[in-house]
């Protein structure tokens, strides 16, 4: 495998009805160069038999396991992060899914904005029936980097692509 240029991780806890959909949204990339790196958090279903399954069909697939304390999603995205070898991360859920021409086109406009160290990308929500309307994440002529100081973030954890 070449080296990624985007390290997509992914905690993962008892999600063995969702982790697959997560995956095919991932290998559906327009874009080819990235590495997923799912963290288990001590999941008791069937995640990690189908993560490994994931893992042995596609080499730019990793499954780690949490090795450490506390359990949480935050614990698990540092572990990814510890672990990844790609230039740019993004965090997803594993319940979360991408647009297949999202890495593409965050990869094209980092690439394109040397100034950067992140920058954030919109998101919508949708259920089994479309995009719910109105569902857009990310606050428009909003200060990303004041917001992200106050704490006042306006965005969810997918929606930035970091320099690693």
């Amino acid at each position: 495998m070449t080296k990624p240029v985007v390290t997509i991780i992914i905690p993962c806890f008892n999600r063995a009805n969702l982790i697959s959909e997560t995956l095919d949204s991932v290998i559906a990339q327009s874009y080819s160069k990235w590495e997923a790196i799912v963290v288990d958090d001590g999941s008791t279903d069937n995640s990690i038999k189908i993560v490994e399954s994931y893992q042995k069909n596609d080499k730019r697939i990793r499954l780690l396991l949490r090795n450490r304390e506390p359990k949480n999603a935050s614990v698990c995205r540092n572990i990814g992060i510890e672990n990844a070898i790609g230039y740019y991360t993004i965090f997803l859920d594993s319940d979360d899914l991408l647009n297949p021409n999202c890495l593409l086109n965050r990869v094209e406009y980092m690439d394109n904005s040397q100034n950067l160290d992140f920058a954030v990308f919109q998101m919508e929500s949708f259920d089994h029936s479309g995009i719910i309307k109105d569902s857009k994440i990310v606050k428009e002529n909003e200060n990303y980097l004041y917001a992200y100081l106050r704490h006042d973030l306006p965005w969810q954890n997918t929606c930035p692509i970091w320099i690693t």
